[in-house]
């Protein structure tokens, strides 16, 4: 064996002899060997950073052929993510120019659709002039990492956000309780019925607002930490009918349309999740308009919808209302709120393995719908 080391022609010899070969081959074998030993997937390009050769490793995840690699442009719009295409196209492009190592965050589609997070490195190799001849890089799964940190960051920002909301939402209706009581504590001898009154409802408004305040938070908590739900037929009309005499809507109409009015469902979740809508779309109404609630069997699913008529939220913010401590500019002019109602809302229904969403209503106003899983045929009942 030449003492040149592996694939080395030995001085003299214009092709190679057997051990040399044999070399050559066991170094392959153990170039193959390593990179099928790493948790990763390795990939060499051209010096314009087009990739040339990927591990087996890209294949089996991605699915895709060697031969594909002739169109690498197809290839990438199959395998990373459009957003991330577009997100590090020019940041690419500037560390091939100036020869600089490249490093960015990825979503990768495997072979099943899924798309994963990925780091991707890429440093050049150059000849003894200097000259980038190629490029070899590293694509890494980060995934659980990445959504750790996502996780993590959401927790950090509602940690702000409840910090904020307890400094404003909470701190109002303590002040005013506290400087209610006081005024009857220094002045009672001094103040006729009617101030006393006027104090005495103060103090009792918002204590039933920090009551409530107090009770979504709670019922978020529990959401989180509750196991397995127990679902049973609930008549959404008798619902209605209850809320309707227990909201104290003021003589607001509740029309309901439904083709059968029993869901399966967790009756308090539903009752709170109803109660929660009902008592915002009489709050943000029109005197005179009705309050619609429909009820129906559609695509596999129940869905429960209320309607109102009110000044309903920019389009934009359609997917935000269901945030915590999330206000529109339009809600937060119309009344007063703590902004839970919706995000307490959208906690019961995903407990219970459904999905609520929020639409524009064609005249103006908003519509709130609300999708819960048959879990098999429930016991029809029509309005």
């Amino acid at each position: 064996m030449s003492s040149q080391g592996p694939g080395v022609l030995p001085p003299g010899r214009s092709t190679p002899d057997t051990a040399s070969l044999d070399d050559l081959r066991q170094a392959v074998q153990r170039y193959d060997s390593l990179i099928a030993a790493v948790p990763t997937m390795v990939y060499h390009a051209n010096p314009s950073g087009v990739p040339t050769w990927f591990s087996s490793s890209f294949y089996e995840y991605t699915g895709i052929t060697p031969d594909t690699l002739t169109n690498w442009r197809k290839v990438a719009e199959l395998v990373v993510h459009p957003d991330d295409v577009s997100r590090i196209g020019g940041p690419q492009l500037q560390a091939v120019k100036q020869g600089v190592p490249f490093e960015a965050e990825i979503r990768l589609r495997s072979r099943t659709g899924e798309y994963r997070w990925h780091l991707n490195r890429a440093v050049p190799v150059r000849n003894q002039a200097g000259e980038v001849v190629e490029w070899v890089g590293t694509t890494t799964d980060i995934h659980e990492r990445r959504v750790m940190e996502d996780d993590l960051r959401r927790s950090n920002q509602m940690k702000d956000e409840f910090v904020g909301f307890v400094s404003h939402e909470l701190r109002s209706p303590l002040t005013s309780i506290y400087g209610s009581a006081r005024l009857l504590q220094a002045r009672a001898d001094r103040l006729n019925d009617h101030e006393k009154q006027e104090l005495l409802a103060t103090v009792v408004d918002e204590s039933e607002r920090l009551k409530e305040i107090i009770e979504e938070l709670l019922t978020i908590a529990r959401t989180e930490l509750s196991g397995e739900i127990e679902k049973t037929a609930v008549d959404v009309r008798d619902v209605v009918q209850s809320l309707a005499d227990d909201l104290k809507l003021s003589g607001r109409r509740i029309d309901l349309d439904c083709d059968e009015s029993t869901v399966l469902a967790e009756p308090v979740m539903l009752r709170q999740v109803l109660a929660n809508l009902i008592s915002n779309a009489h709050k943000y109404s029109p005197p005179e308009s009705p309050i619609d609630v429909s009820v129906a069997r559609r695509q596999g699913a129940y869905v429960v919808e209320v309607g109102d008529r009110g000044p309903g939220v920019p389009a934009e913010d359609l997917d935000r209302i269901f945030e915590p401590f999330f206000r529109s500019p339009e809600s937060a002019r119309g009344a007063k709120g703590s902004g839970l109602g919706l995000a307490v809302s959208r906690r019961l229904v995903e407990a219970q393995g459904g999905s609520v969403s929020a639409l524009l209503r064609p005249g103006g106003g908003l519509l709130v719908r609300i999708e819960l899983p048959l879990d098999g045929a429930a016991p029809r009942a029509a309005c």
